[in-house]
């Protein structure tokens, strides 16, 4: 990522791991959005609205926006309309990296609303047995932003433990607890290899950049009256 100060979209669930990356960002002198998304299948979506009000102390005008949406219809088409098709296909259970898929395709309809040119998510190393943050996960879904000209950028991807997480945001002066809903899919699932999610992630492209190209179409449209 260059030095030179931009904005950038934050995929924002009030973890640990994406506070960090806004603190990071924030630190390097860029502009701060944070994008919250609902599925529809998450426990305490409201937490992370006690995350945002202390990033905001700590960071001040470096969060230059916040904003929700919900992810809950394409969730759907992406993870559940097709799941028995999924499961004999791809023998694992990949719903949440479904609603990952949806989040990212959500993050891209508001940077192209907003001309945001680069997204950052919390993933990190030490957390890389999750489908969605295995390094070939993440190497698809830069390739899938990038078609929109958009960066993909994983700011504490470096951070090898959750302890070393929650010293850093201490030393940011940022409270250590997680913060964010937890999908009532966590914890159902086996690790899947690397080729599933791959698989996984290319059949669910037509259907997130189908999505987009709706939203965006009717983004245009509404900005033009």
């Amino acid at each position: 990522m260059s030095n030179e100060s931009r904005t950038v979209l934050v995929l924002f669930s009030g973890g640990r791991d994406c506070s960090l990356a806004a603190c990071l960002l924030a630190r390097d002198g860029h502009s701060v959005h944070l994008l919250t998304c609902d599925n529809g299948v998450s426990i305490g979506g409201n937490l992370c609205d006690y995350r945002y009000e202390e990033l905001k102390a700590v960071l001040g005008d470096s969060i230059s926006a916040r904003a929700t949406a919900s992810t809950m219809g394409l969730f759907r088409r992406i993870a559940l309309v097709d799941i028995e098709e999924d499961f004999a296909r791809f023998k694992k259970n990949l719903i949440v990296l479904g609603s990952q898929l949806a989040i990212h395709s959500e993050a891209v309809v508001y940077c192209l609303k907003h001309n945001i040119k680069a997204v950052a998510s919390g993933f990190t190393t030490y957390q890389q047995s999750f489908a969605e943050q295995m390094p070939q996960a993440i190497e698809e879904i830069r390739q899938f932003l990038a078609n929109y000209q958009i960066e993909y950028l994983t700011p504490v991807s470096g951070y090898d433990c959750p302890d070393k997480v929650k010293f850093q945001l201490l030393d940011f002066g940022v409270s250590t607890k997680s913060l964010e809903s937890v999908s009532i899919f966590a914890d159902t699932f086996t690790d899947p290899t690397s080729d599933q999610v791959v698989d996984y992630i290319k059949s669910k492209r037509l259907v997130c950049e189908t999505y987009i190209n709706l939203k965006s179409v009717k983004s245009n449209s509404e900005s033009s009256r």
